[in-house]
Order: C-alpha cells, then sequence, then structure tokens
C-alpha cells in the first residue's frame, strides 16, 4: 500500500512538475497504459485506438506487443511503412508495398496475390490458382525467389510434360509448345486439339496424320472394307471413340426402335470383311422363327431372311 501511495504521489508530481515523458509526443496521460503500482507491465484498455496514430492494429498486428514494433520508447520514431518492420525478401524486385501482395492477417494469405496476377500479364486461373508461388517462380541467388523476368510461357513450366506426352507423340508431332492450343488451366487431362489453330493452315487430310490409326483399326475393318479415308465422316476431332457414321443414309440404326439396341458394327455386320452383309434375324423377335413366321403368315413373297427383312422394312419400322 505505501508503495502505491509512493507511486501515486510520483504520478502527480510529474504531471506538476512537468515531467518529460520518455514516449516524447505521445499525448495520453501515464494512467492509460501504466498502474501506480508499477512502471510494467503495460495495461492497454480496449478503448485503446491506434487508429488515432495513423497505422490500424488488425489481424496479425492486433496480437503483437508493443515493443515488436516499438524499439525506441519515442514512439514517434517508428515508422508506418511495411518496410519499416519487415526485411523485403523480395529484394527490391516487387517494390516495398507489401500490402499490394499481402494483408495483415498472414504473410501467407494469397488473396491478394491473385488479385495482383490479375492486374499483371499472367492471370491465375485454374489449378494456377493454388500452385505455391515456388512452383513457378524459381529460387534464385541466396535463396530469393525470382518475380522478375519469369518467362510465363507454358513451356518454360511444363516442359517435361510436353516432352514426355505419348498419346500422342507432342515431340514426334511437332505440336506448339503453347499448351492452352490444346488444353485449359483446369488440367492436362483430356486435352482438346484445335486442329486449324494448330495446324496453322496446313493440310487439314486426315490421312496425312491417322493413316496408321485407319491401317489398324479392326472394328470394323477400315482398310479391307474401302472406309474413306476422310475421318470427319464419321469422327469428331474429341477422340476416336466417339465416332458416329452417317448409317442414316443406309438404314437408321441411331434413331426410332433401333437406337441403343447394339453396341458394336459386329452386332449387324456379321461378316468383317463386307459391311454389304448383315443380319437381322439374330436379334430380338426374329430369332423366333417359329413366332416370326407365324406373324408373316398372310405376308406375299415372305421368307425368314435378312435381306428379305431389309426389303419390306427400310427404315426398321414394322
Amino acid at each position: 500500500m505505501v508503495a502505491g501511495m509512493v507511486m501515486g504521489i510520483h504520478l502527480v508530481a510529474v504531471a506538476e512538475v512537468g515531467f518529460e515523458s520518455p514516449h516524447s509526443d505521445l499525448g495520453l496521460a501515464c494512467e492509460r497504459c501504466h498502474s501506480s503500482s508499477a512502471w510494467s507491465p503495460l495495461r492497454i484498455g480496449a478503448e485503446f485506438d491506434h487508429r488515432r496514430f495513423g497505422f490500424s492494429l488488425s489481424g496479425a498486428h492486433a496480437r503483437l506487443d508493443c515493443m515488436d514494433c516499438h524499439q525506441d520508447l519515442r514512439f514517434s520514431f517508428t515508422g508506418s511503412e511495411c518496410s519499416d518492420c519487415h526485411m523485403d525478401v523480395h529484394q527490391g524486385q516487387l517494390g516495398l508495398d507489401c500490402d499490394r501482395c499481402h494483408g495483415s492477417r498472414s504473410f501467407i494469405d494469397v488473396v491478394d496475390q491473385r488479385r495482383l496476377h490479375r492486374e499483371e500479364r499472367f492471370p491465375l486461373s485454374g489449378a494456377h490458382a493454388t500452385a505455391p508461388c515456388e512452383s513457378c517462380h524459381p529460387v534464385g541467388m541466396e535463396g530469393i525467389l525470382e518475380f522478375l523476368g519469369v518467362d510465363s510461357a507454358c513451356v518454360a513450366c511444363h516442359e517435361a510434360e510436353y516432352s514426355g506426352a505419348k498419346d500422342p507423340d507432342h515431340v514426334a508431332n511437332a505440336f506448339s509448345q503453347d499448351c492452352e492450343f490444346c488444353h485449359s488451366t483446369r488440367t492436362f487431362v483430356g486435352g482438346f486439339f484445335n486442329h486449324e489453330r494448330q495446324l496453322g493452315g496446313a493440310s487439314l487430310v486426315c490421312a496425312e496424320c491417322h493413316q496408321s490409326a485407319y491401317d489398324a483399326t479392326s472394328n470394323p475393318r477400315h482398310a479391307d472394307l474401302g472406309f474413306s479415308t476422310e475421318c470427319q465422316l464419321c469422327h469428331n476431332t474429341r477422340r476416336w471413340e466417339d465416332a458416329e457414321c452417317s448409317h442414316r443414309d443406309y438404314f437408321p440404326i441411331n434413331s426410332g426402335a433401333h437406337r441403343g439396341k447394339w453396341d458394336v458394327c459386329s452386332d449387324c455386320h456379321v461378316n468383317s470383311s463386307d459391311f454389304g452383309d448383315f443380319e437381322c434375324v439374330g436379334c430380338h423377335p426374329h430369332s423366333d422363327r417359329s413366332k416370326t413366321d407365324g406373324d408373316h403368315r398372310e405376308v406375299s413373297g415372305y421368307s425368314y431372311d435378312s435381306f428379305a427383312c431389309f426389303d419390306c422394312h427400310p427404315r426398321g419400322k414394322s
């Protein structure tokens, strides 16, 4: 109690004799931060508003001790620029305004970094938006990431994927190293080959690139059956498996009652060496000859034969 009283008398005395505060021109009464029993520990109340002094304490700044920033008791000597407290790990490559990329919550908060990237020459989208900085920005001298002069071409980061791609072989086919011609930033899987843009006006005769695929196809056997080498008649440019033969000129297997009733060409074309030969009676009710004969008892010229079926049902209708 005596010590407290003495300290209290001292505080009054300080005020009365005009004692110069060690904090210079802070402009606050001592009791706002100190108790009458001792100078420390400090007791800064919630009503203390640091914004009054030109610097808002938010995010990680709000959790710091006063002396983490105020190394000198003369508080006005402490600068308010980021670089006054934080060493520039980028060594001047990006300027001294940290909050262009970083927030006060954490230095690894990348929200503002993505925003900044949108303003520069390489917007971050898809998988790029979640990639760590060091995956694109190489480590230079003294372990510092390089930001200036970094090559933004796709192949600068994805040369290994380009060289290793075998389906199709990008190197052998001299594909462009500008990945966005065929790929999105979301994933490399499912790339779409833009023939017009990729080939740059070169010949678009399918067989000049795909003759080996034509020769190797066995279901149906394109070469033996004399299929056209104009692949686009049945295929699109996305993938071979999406082929759709223009069968409607012969028999509507992709519409009407036959739609979805077959899986491969050989279901109907049982002779792989002659697509002019086909089979009807092996499917649905026709496989029951007794029933089929009975259903056609009144039909003149009826015959239990596939070609006879086609003669009467050229569009697959009953």
